[in-house]
C-alpha cells in the first residue's frame, strides 16, 4: 500500500509541474494589445487564443492553445482575465493525459474541481494555489477511494481509503502515508486498530489475524516488536518480548488444555531456560532448543515419577536417573527415552538387575539379585534370560546351562540343595530325553523324562548301594522292575500307578525264595517271613 501512495503523489507532482501557472513573462497573440501571461516560460513555446481581448490582455471565454514547436502541449478552455484563467475552465495536458475542470483564480487552480491524473487517478475538492487542499475525494476505476484531508499533493490529516486490492483504512496521514492513529481491514479478514508509522503498523495496536488469532502490544515497521501478548487460533497465548513477529528472550505460553511454559523463547519456540508443565501436570525443566529439552533437565510426573539427567531432542539420552511413580529406581545410560547402555535398576519389590540394556529392556550381559534370594547371571534377550547363564536359588540349588525367554533351555546342570546332580537338556523350563542324576555320594542312575516327568527306562544305582532297573510312567513305577540290595538279596515285584501289584518274588543270598501278592499297594498273598528293606527314592 505504501508503493501506491508513492504512485499517486508521483502523478500529481507530474501535473502540477508540466501544467501549473506561475507568474512569468507576457506572450503577444499577433495583436500586442492582446496578451498571454506565461507562467512557465519555455523555448520555442507559442500559444493562440480564440477568445476577446480587454485591456490589451486576453479576457472573456475562449480557448488558450499552448504549443512547443508547434506540438500542443496544454488546451485551457474557459473563462480568462487580463490574460490569466479567471473563473470556471477545463484544461487537458498532451504531455501526460490529465484533465482540470473547476475554478480558477489569478492563473492557478483555485476554488472548487476535479482533477483526473495519469492513469486514472481522480481527485475532487477544494483547491489552493494549484494544489488540492483540506477535505477532498480521490479514486480510481480499479476500486480506489480516498476521502480526507489533503496538503501539498499528499493524504494528510484523517481520511479514509480503500485501496483497489480491498484493504481500508481509517486514520491519520502524515504526506501521503499512514501515520498516527487507524483502523485497517484487509480482504483476508484480519483487522488492526492502532498507532501507524510510514505506512506499517508501529507502536502500539491490536490485530486480530485471518484465522482468529489475536494480538495486543507494540509494533514496528509492520511486525510485533516489543512487550506483547499474542492468542492464536488453537488457543494458546504467548505474553512476552517479540522481535520481528517472533517470540525472544523470557516469556510465557499458556494453552487452552491447562499446559504452560515460563522461560525463554525464540522464534516462538521454547529456547534457553525454562518450565513446561502439560495438561497432565507433567513438569519438564532445564535447557531447551528450539522447542525441545536438549542437555540437562528434568521431568517430574504427577503421579511421583521423576527423571534427572541428560536429554537429546525431547527424549533422555545419556546419563540419567529415573524415579519410577511405583517405587522403582534406574540409574544409567539412555537412548531416545530408553533404558539403553549400562545400568541398575532396584524394581519396586526389592529386585536389583544390573548390566546392559536395550530398548528398555535388559539384553546382553547382566545379573539380577531378586529380593526372595534367587539370583541369575550370565545372558539376556528383551529382558529375559536367554543365552548360557547361572540361576543361584535361595534353598542353595544352582542351575548352570541355557536359557531361553527366561526359561532352561538346552544343555544344563541342576543341583539341588540335597547335592544331587541332574545333567540333561531342557526345552521350556521342562527336562526333556535322557538325564544322568548323580547324588551326593556319586551314585548314578540314568534316567529319562517327558515334559519334565520321569518316563521310561530308570536304571542305576541308590545311596544305600541299591540296584535298580525299572520302567517309569508318568513319574511312577509300573510293570516288572528289578531290585538287588548289597547283602544279595533281589525282588522281582511289579507295579501299576507306582503301587505294589501283581505277583513278587523275594530271592534271599542263600538262594531260598519267597512268593507273594499285592494288588493295588495292598498284601493279598502269603506273607513273607523276611522284611522287605526300604527303597529310598521310590514310593513301595
Amino acid at each position: 500500500m505504501a508503493r501506491i501512495d508513492q504512485c499517486v503523489a508521483f502523478l500529481f507532482c507530474l501535473v502540477m509541474c508540466t501544467g501549473a501557472w506561475a507568474d512569468g513573462g507576457e506572450v503577444a497573440l499577433g495583436d500586442p494589445n492582446c496578451r498571454i501571461v506565461n507562467m512557465v516560460p519555455r523555448l520555442h513555446e507559442k500559444a493562440t487564443w480564440s477568445g476577446s481581448c480587454k485591456g490589451g490582455y486576453a479576457s472573456g471565454t475562449g480557448v488558450l492553445q499552448w504549443y512547443v514547436e508547434d506540438s500542443p502541449t496544454s488546451r485551457f478552455e474557459g473563462q480568462m482575465e487580463k490574460g490569466l484563467p479567471n473563473g470556471a475552465g477545463v484544461t487537458t495536458y498532451s504531455s501526460n493525459d490529465s484533465r482540470y475542470e473547476g475554478e480558477y483564480r489569478d492563473g492557478k487552480r483555485n476554488g472548487k474541481g476535479a482533477l483526473t491524473m495519469a492513469g486514472g487517478l481522480r481527485i475532487r475538492g477544494t483547491f489552493v494555489d494549484d494544489e488540492p487542499s483540506g477535505e477532498v475525494e480521490a479514486e480510481r476505476s480499479n476500486g480506489y477511494h480516498y476521502k480526507g484531508g489533503w496538503r501539498g499533493s499528499k493524504m494528510h490529516g484523517t481520511g479514509t481509503v480503500t485501496y483497489a486490492d480491498g484493504m481500508k483504512y481509517t486514520g491519520e496521514f502524515k504526506d501521503g502515508a499512514r501515520e498516527g492513529s487507524g483502523i485497517a481491514t484487509f480482504p483476508n479478514g484480519m483487522r488492526y486498530e492502532g498507532n501507524w508509522k510510514d505506512n506499517y503498523f508501529d507502536g502500539t495496536g491490536d490485530i486480530v489475524y485471518s484465522d482468529g488469532s489475536k494480538y495486543h502490544g507494540e509494533f514496528r515497521h509492520g511486525m510485533r516488536f516489543g512487550a506483547g501478548t499474542l492468542q492464536n487460533a488453537i488457543g494458546q497465548t504467548y505474553e512476552g518480548n517479540w522481535i520481528d513477529n517472533q517470540l525472544f528472550g523470557s516469556g510465557r505460553m499458556n494453552a487452552r488444555n491447562g499446559s504452560s511454559y515460563v522461560g525463554e523463547f525464540k522464534n516462538m519456540q521454547y529456547h534457553g531456560t525454562g518450565t513446561l508443565t502439560d495438561e497432565h501436570g507433567t513438569v519438564f525443566a532445564g535447557s531447551w532448543i528450539n522447542g525441545l529439552l536438549e542437555g540437562q533437565g528434568s521431568q517430574t510426573g504427577k503421579a511421583g515419577e521423576k527423571y534427572i539427567g541428560d536429554w537429546h531432542v525431547g527424549k533422555f539420552e545419556g546419563q540419567g536417573r529415573l524415579h519410577y511413580a511405583s517405587g522403582g529406581d534406574y540409574v544409567g545410560e539412555f537412548v531416545q527415552g530408553q533404558r539403553q547402555g549400562k545400568g541398575t535398576l532396584i524394581d519396586e519389590w526389592g529386585n536389583r538387575f544390573d548390566g546392559t540394556w536395550e530398548a528398555d529392556e535388559m539384553n546382553g550381559t547382566g545379573e539380577v539379585i531378586y529380593k526372595n534370594g534367587n539370583q541369575y547371571s550370565g545372558s539376556w534377550r528383551y529382558g529375559k534370560y536367554d543365552g548360557k547363564g547361572r540361576m543361584q536359588y535361595a534353598d542353595g540349588g544352582i542351575y548352570e546351562g541355557g536359557f531361553s525367554f527366561g526359561r532352561r533351555s538346552g544343555g544344563g546342570i541342576f543341583i539341588d540343595a540335597q547335592g544331587v546332580k541332574t545333567e540333561g537338556v531342557w526345552s521350556i523350563g521342562l527336562l526333556q530325553g535322557e538325564a544322568v542324576e548323580t547324588s551326593k555320594a556319586g551314585k548314578r542312575i540314568v534316567c529319562h523324562y517327558v515334559d519334565g516327568v520321569l518316563e521310561g527306562a530308570f536304571e542305576g544305582e541308590l545311596d544305600d548301594g541299591e540296584q535298580i532297573k525299572a520302567i517309569i510312567r508318568q513319574g511312577s513305577l509300573e510293570g516288572e522292575a528289578t531290585l538287588v540290595y548289597p547283602g544279595g538279596m533281589t525282588i522281582l515285584a511289579r507295579f501299576n500307578h507306582g503301587l505294589p501289584n501283581g505277583r513278587w518274588t523275594v530271592r534271599l543270598a542263600d538262594g531260598s525264595s519267597f512268593e507273594t501278592d499285592f494288588k493295588l499297594g495292598v498284601r493279598s498273598g502269603p506273607p513273607i517271613p523276611v522284611e522287605l528293606p526300604r527303597i529310598p527314592g521310590l514310593n513301595l
